[in-house]
């Protein structure tokens, strides 16, 4: 059976969130009022992000050299390494920034993934935020996970998320079986959809090998 897999970055495959991390260590006070009015849903992605960059004070090389030393779940190659053996596509789609990504993904080896995320833009050490892949009818996430779902899986037998946070929330609605952790885990359990949950990499790639070999 053909699968295509959609994973979420931050807090996901990285063990903290890379957003939150950068921005605890590098934003002025003032950057809580608006991370807390996001997760209430009174601030889109894009807004709450200006906000937060408007306190930044970090020069591009302090920046990246930061987000290198973030670690990911080892058990992530591991995973990795099943899909791509038994032929399935697996996505990375994330509401964090394509800077993130590269550094990260490309410290562990694994920038060959396609990768789909908000682009970080910087100018002089100004940072600023753009989405191509926002669905303008909904406007909440910077990256619309549903849609990219929706679009990816082209004719896959079935369609796993994997996520931990509030971005994943529509997202994982277009799936068949959902892997999740966190808020995303309390969310789903609350709407009674699909979920199994897990602690790492190793706890999935083992119930997948498990349900293959049936």
């Amino acid at each position: 059976m053909k699968r295509v897999f959609f994973v979420d970055f931050d807090g996901t495959i990285t063990l903290e969130d890379t957003c939150d991390a950068m921005t605890k260590a590098f934003a002025g006070e003032g950057w809580q009022e608006s991370l807390h009015r996001w997760e209430k849903g009174e601030l889109t992605t894009q807004s709450c992000a200006r906000e937060i960059f408007r306190l930044f004070n970090v020069t591009i090389e302090e920046l990246a050299s930061f987000l290198a030393n973030i670690p990911i779940d080892e058990t992530f190659r591991d995973f990795v390494g099943y899909v791509e053996s038994r032929g399935e596509k697996l996505f990375i789609i994330s509401d964090g920034y394509d800077f993130n990504l590269s550094i990260i993904l490309g410290k562990a080896g694994l920038s060959h993934l396609p990768c789909f995320s908000n682009r970080l833009v910087i100018r002089d050490n100004q940072y600023d935020i753009d989405s191509p892949f926002q669905l303008t009818e909904c406007n909440k996430c910077g990256t619309c996970k549903k849609e990219l779902v929706s679009r990816l899986k082209e004719d896959a037998a079935e369609v796993v998320y994997i996520g931990d946070g509030y971005s994943d929330m529509c997202g994982c609605q277009a799936a068949d079986l959902i892997f999740a952790k966190g808020r995303l885990l309390n969310y789903c359990q609350k709407e009674n959809l699909p979920v199994i949950p897990f602690s790492s990499f190793a706890d999935i790639l083992s119930w997948l090998k498990e349900h293959d070999e049936r």
